[in-house]
């Protein structure tokens, strides 16, 4: 027997002993798709949601990495698809800031040796059954899948949605057909962001306590993928704390108490990306600074687009021991001739009066004789934190209105860790880690909400209310 003969023989082995059917096995193979071990625990599970007594909703993940994205589509694609005709599939995923032409590549890597049509984020097979594609922007696109049938809904990175988002998109998860297919969710996620304690309440700690009945939990991280790319391996290994334990170990006891659960990777973006960004429209300029001499003090720089609400801190000075006169230097070291900073933002504690032998004075003024002249942030905290889970949602472009760029390390890892305060939930509790924190609530003291309108829609509102004049009934 040859070695390729013996490779697939333990395939085989593999398939059978994770649970799945003679014909899934044959149907996944015979479209050259290669499953690892867990997403075989997935395939099988996927199948026994055809019992009426097995779990519909499956969560597949933990941690980054595991092959979460590859298993769902090959599974709808590959084996739902082909044994249903007219299946009725919504494979929902987040829109990023990366083109979508990545995620149709994946589509069509899976999708290559079987017959199929991928038109307009739609993926048609020719029995009738269809797989629509479709992105989450904000949390209104999800009004548009309320009230539409379908067979099966697939959800990426379920933790960016809320719970009253899910309950209604489960709305959508009924059939009107006579044979034999049970409706299903397949969901995938990793630990954190805003839906973090939702999905491990459904569907962790039933896994943890050998409880599950309506739902299935099957973790994977990257370790258990063998088709991983080494240098992304590398990558998780680099994380420190706890986002090191959500991403690359999958630890779901981290995240309760976070002050910003949806902040994450996407909002984190390299600084040639930050000069891509501002290469096109209006960008006005701001600092935010947060004083100190034994502790830290912090400056950040801020770009704002007006249009789009969107700002982006591109640079960070955060040093402890550092004497007033020695901060002004730092900052006006750091901003280049050519950037025009329109006003330095900084905590009103900076004008509280200070005596010394000769003169009473501020630290505001202090700034001001060596050449900074700085303006009065907005330091109410609740108003502070409130802006920035706002700007941590997505601008209608479908990117995040708070992008940081990577150097900002101190800036990053306290949104990563700063917790609410228990005895104020709306604040984050004071700790002696919080400068950069505050100097970014500094930095966005002019800063305001943008709503922009959807012209057609008044349109419509216009007329609709001119008809109800004329035609009151």
């Amino acid at each position: 027997m040859s070695s390729t003969d013996e490779k697939t023989l333990r395939y085989i082995e593999d398939c059978h002993r994770a649970g799945m059917p003679r014909d899934q096995v044959e149907l996944l193979y015979r479209s050259q798709y290669v499953a690892h071990p867990k997403q075989m625990m997935f395939h099988a599970a996927a199948r026994q949601a055809d019992e009426p007594d097995k779990p519909s909703l499956i969560l597949f993940g933990g941690g980054r990495g595991g092959g979460k994205s590859y298993a769902a589509v090959a599974q709808a694609a590959l084996d739902d698809c082909q044994r249903y005709s007219n299946l009725k599939v919504l494979f929902l995923r987040k829109l990023q800031r990366t083109a979508r032409e990545s995620f149709n590549d994946l589509v069509r890597k899976i999708t290559s040796n079987i017959k199929c049509t991928l038109r307009s984020e739609k993926l048609s097979f020719p029995n009738g059954s269809f797989i629509v594609f479709d992105g989450l922007r904000t949390p209104r696109d999800i009004d548009k899948f309320v009230g539409v049938e379908y067979d099966l809904i697939i959800i990426e990175e379920l933790t960016q949605l809320t719970e009253k988002d899910f309950n209604q998109l489960r709305g959508s998860l009924r059939t009107s057909r006579s044979d034999d297919w049970r409706p299903r969710m397949y969901l995938t996620t990793n630990p954190g962001n805003i839906g973090h304690e939702f999905v491990k309440k459904m569907f962790i700690e039933p896994y943890r306590n050998n409880a599950e009945t309506t739902t299935k939990f099957i973790p994977s991280l990257a370790k258990d993928n063998p088709f991983l790319n080494p240098d992304y391996m590398l990558y998780l290994d680099s994380l420190e704390g706890d986002l090191r334990a959500m991403w690359r170990d999958g630890i779901w006891d981290l995240f309760e108490g976070i002050a910003f659960p949806t902040f994450d990777a996407e909002h984190i973006i390299t600084y040639e990306e930050y000069l891509n960004w501002i290469s096109t429209g209006s960008w006005i300029y701001y600092c935010g600074i947060d004083y100190g001499v034994t502790s830290p003090y912090c400056c950040l720089w801020q770009a704002y687009n007006p249009t789009m609400g969107r700002s982006i801190f591109y640079r960070e000075d955060y040093q402890a021991s550092c004497v007033i006169s020695e901060q002004v230097a730092r900052i006006l070291s750091l901003t280049p001739y050519d950037e025009h900073i329109s006003v330095y933002y900084a905590d009103p504690a900076m004008w509280g009066r200070q005596s010394t032998d000769t003169m009473i004075t501020t630290v505001a003024d202090i700034y001001r004789d060596n050449g900074l002249v700085l303006t009065k942030g907005d330091n109410q905290r609740i108003n502070g934190k409130r802006k920035i889970d706002n700007m941590l949602c997505m601008a209608p472009d479908g990117a995040p209105k708070l992008l940081i760029v990577d150097k900002c390390t101190n800036l990053i890892r306290q949104m990563q860790s700063l917790q609410r305060d228990p005895k104020n939930p709306e604040d984050v509790m004071k700790c002696s880690d919080d400068h950069a924190y505050d100097a970014m609530r500094m930095a966005l003291s002019s800063t305001r909400d943008v709503i922009i309108r959807d012209q057609n829609a008044d349109k419509i509102k216009r007329y609709q209310s001119a008809l109800l004049s004329y035609f009151p009934n």
